[in-house]
């Protein structure tokens, strides 16, 4: 049978401009089928691709309307999962048919095709013969099977086990009570179910697996293939969250196994495009809304997302939620769930250029075996204190090796160096550990060049034993109050000079010296008493 066999009407096509990507797939096939198509608004059938998107669209509504009115067949084609007519608007319900829709998700184009031109047949388009409809599957040199035909007057009928479960056959539902006939299949040999409530086309590939018993209560002849499937198949359990039809939506993941702490790369596909759909991994076998991570997608039906990494070993699942699903401001209802497992942290090494240090003194660690988060990090906390206890702490910058330059303990005793994951998850499990301990400072020698100064004048300060920071720092202070009048920083000198200027207020003064400013410490290390007298007045003894 050639491809003119297909010829001869029209069929006007309409769907929302957000699905222009999936429906142009879909027409391809069917032109190569020999269809003809017309994007516009003149035909001799309508085809309408339904999704939210679309059930928004009211230039859709207005075609269909107009082709209802008109009584041309209209053929509604899902792109994603919904009930007919149960999910569809007040404005949708009144002029969509429910004798006849195309599920066209979650299926290869292949079938896409077929389930189509078998619902412009089964509604009688003359556009559609079944010769043709098997020819656009059967392809060039092939033969329909004739055992996948039935005559017209069947009443077969196909009770499903239970209808949510996944079936990998094309499906054609209608509400027709008397079946038509509608023949497809491979170059292989194909069966034809056709029912008064379902039309469920198989391959020979699928055929064992699809989840239906029939029941022949015919009087009509049947082909030896069609009775085949006569006999009822065992009970299934009830599907598993990986076998609800999700409308297409899916997750892949580069890897099912990831060790804690490590970010989690996932694809998402075929999400519905609703601002709160989101992706999640939550524990193995716990109800909806228990997410560990999650990620909203804002709108995406595709993205490539990276989820913040789980801390603790186990089993988990990643899932896909629909925002038209949400109950409050989480749904509990799971549409799609592939396993996930997390084992055990890699092993991570710790070394410090020392275990035992003075006060003071900067702590360098060199590491490795991180999972690379920008926000993993090391902290310093004492030791026997609780996990989420820290004193200071250094980003690693998503490096997996490197060393860490960790602030200045200011107080003598037991610590410990501590390694985190990924700081933006808040986890505060510690995934490494190292012992430290901070011995007293040596004390810190000041020297003045004078004990008196007049008003503005240089008051140099030599000075020794510092420990070498940045901003280790002296300070201008009156005698016996707090606050300070100036300050300089040392520059990471541990020996040197300092000039201050002495201040114009005649008065007792002393000079500081501190110990790194960045951590806030406000201990004293040393100090060097002097006065400011005014000019002319007599030497202090």
């Amino acid at each position: 049978m050639s491809k003119s066999s297909l010829e001869g009407g029209a069929v006007a096509v309409c769907h929302s401009p957000d699905d222009r990507t999936r429906v142009d797939a879909i027409l391809a096939g069917l032109r190569e089928a020999g269809l003809h198509l017309n994007e516009g608004a003149e035909g001799d059938a309508l085809m309408v691709f339904l999704s939210r998107s679309a059930l928004a669209d009211q230039t859709c509504l207005d075609r269909t309307s107009t082709a209802h009115a008109a009584g041309l067949p209209v053929v509604p084609v899902l792109l994603e999962k919904m009930s007919i007519p149960a999910d569809l608007p007040a404005g949708w319900a009144a002029v969509l048919p429910t004798d006849g829709y195309v599920e066209a998700f979650d299926e290869p184009e292949e079938r896409k095709r077929r389930g189509i031109l078998g619902a412009l047949a089964a509604l009688g388009f003359a556009g559609v013969t079944t010769e043709a409809a098997d020819a656009a599957s059967v392809g060039a040199g092939g033969v329909a099977p004739q055992a996948a035909r039935a005559s017209s007057s069947s009443s077969a009928r196909v009770v499903p086990k239970d209808p949510m479960a996944k079936t990998t056959a094309s499906v054609v539902k209608t509400s027709t009570t008397t079946s038509r006939l509608i023949a497809f299949g491979g170059a292989a040999a194909a069966t034809v179910l056709v029912v008064g409530a379902v039309v469920i086309f198989q391959d020979d590939k699928n055929r064992a697996a699809a989840p239906d018993t029939v029941i022949a209560d015919t009087t009509a002849t049947t082909s030896s293939a069609a009775s085949a499937q006569g006999a009822a198949a065992p009970a299934e359990p009830r599907p598993t969250p990986e076998d609800i039809v999700t409308g297409g939506a899916r997750v892949r993941l580069a890897s099912d196994t990831y060790p804690a702490g490590y970010p989690i790369p996932v694809r998402v596909e075929g999400m519905p495009g609703h601002d709160n759909d989101y992706v999640a991994i939550a524990v193995a076998g716990s109800p909806g809304r228990g997410e560990v991570r999650y990620e909203y997608l804002r709108g995406r039906k595709d993205a490539d997302i990276v989820l913040r990494p789980v801390m603790k070993p186990g089993n988990y699942e990643v899932r896909l939620f629909f925002g038209n699903d949400l109950d409050r401001n989480k749904s509990e209802e799971i549409r799609y769930t592939t396993p996930l497992t997390i084992t055990p942290a890699d092993p991570i090494t710790l070394t410090p250029d020392a275990l035992s240090l003075p006060e003071g003194r900067a702590i360098r660690v060199s590491y490795d075996g991180l999972p690379g988060n920008d926000k993993d990090w090391l902290a310093t906390a004492v030791a026997g204190s609780p996990d989420g206890d820290y004193i200071a702490y250094a980003y690693t910058a998503g490096a997996r090796a490197g060393i860490a330059n960790l602030p200045p303990l200011m107080k003598a005793g037991k610590y410990e160096i501590r390694v985190y994951f990924d700081d933006l998850t808040s986890d505060r499990t510690v995934q490494a550990r190292i012992p430290i301990e901070v011995t007293p400072a040596p004390p810190v020698n000041i020297q003045l060049d004078a004990n008196t100064y007049a008003p503005g004048a240089d008051i140099i300060v030599s000075f020794n034993s510092m420990p070498g920071n940045a901003k280790d720092w002296f300070a201008l202070a009156r005698a016996g109050e707090d606050g300070y009048l100036t300050y300089i920083y040392t520059g990471g000198n541990t020996t040197g000079t300092q000039t201050f200027r002495a201040p114009d207020e005649p008065g007792a003064y002393e000079i500081r010296a501190y110990f790194d400013d960045a951590t806030g410490d406000k201990t004293v290390r040393a100090t060097a008493a002097f006065r400011i007298e005014p000019a002319g007045a007599p030497p202090a003894p």
